[in-house]
C-alpha cells in the first residue's frame, strides 16, 4: 500500500494535496475528535493510525491536524518526535 501522494511532484503534488485536504478534512476531524473523546488524549500511535486509515504521509497529516482539530493537536508535533529519534515505522506507518 502507498499513500495517496506517492510519486507526485510539483504542481501535480500541490493539486492532489489540496484536493485531499478538502475532501478528507471533516472525516479526519471526526476521527480525531472521537479518539480524543474516547482516550482523553491523542498519542503518536493514534497519529500513525490516522495516517494509515486515510493513506496520508505523517508529515502531511501533521501539517493538517492543527487546523483540522481546532488546535487540539499542537503544531510541529511530528518534528519534535523526529528530533527525539522517532520514525514513521515506530508509530505504525510503513509504505511499500
Amino acid at each position: 500500500m502507498q499513500h495517496l501522494l506517492y510519486g507526485l511532484r510539483g504542481q501535480a503534488y500541490i493539486k492532489k494535496y489540496r484536493e485531499l485536504f478538502s475532501s478528507l478534512r471533516e472525516e479526519i476531524k471526526l476521527e480525531f475528535l472521537q479518539i480524543v473523546k474516547q482516550k482523553q488524549k491523542f498519542t503518536r500511535q493514534d497519529l500513525g493510525y490516522l495516517c494509515i486509515k486515510f493513506k496520508i504521509p505523517v508529515k502531511v497529516m501533521d501539517e493538517w491536524l492543527p487546523d483540522i482539530s481546532d488546535r487540539l493537536y499542537p503544531t510541529g508535533t511530528w518534528e519534535r518526535l523526529q528530533s527525539r529519534g522517532c520514525k514513521a515505522k515506530d508509530i505504525g506507518v510503513e509504505w511499500e
